[in-house]
């Protein structure tokens, strides 16, 4: 696995519990919590706006941390992230700017 591909797995699960989040037959936390802001008038799309920026921020900053490249808590460090063949997972931030920040 590369890097670009452990992003683009990353970016996948984003979008899978995006998904679940916002599908009536599932059961969640977080789904119940947006059914109930919208039974008090706030619109779905204001909402998964709303989810879709954090879940962004919180994907971008945790992988920049696996990179070194800021802070996870308190401590700033590089981490070295091997696929289960010992390939080196290299050159994660750009990866994840490019899936989590980037304007569409």
């Amino acid at each position: 696995m590369t890097g670009e591909e452990f992003v683009q797995n990353c970016y996948i699960e984003k979008e899978r519990m995006q998904k679940i989040y916002f599908d009536k037959t599932k059961e969640t936390l977080v789904g119940e919590q947006i059914k109930g802001l919208v039974a008090k008038g706030i619109s779905e799309e204001e909402i998964r706006s709303l989810i879709d920026s954090v879940m962004n921020e919180v994907f971008y900053t945790v992988l920049l941390g696996l990179d070194g490249e800021t802070s996870l808590g308190n401590v700033q460090m590089t981490y070295k992230l091997f696929d289960e063949e010992d390939n080196q997972l290299e050159d994660i931030e750009s990866y994840a700017f490019d899936s989590f920040m980037a304007e569409e």
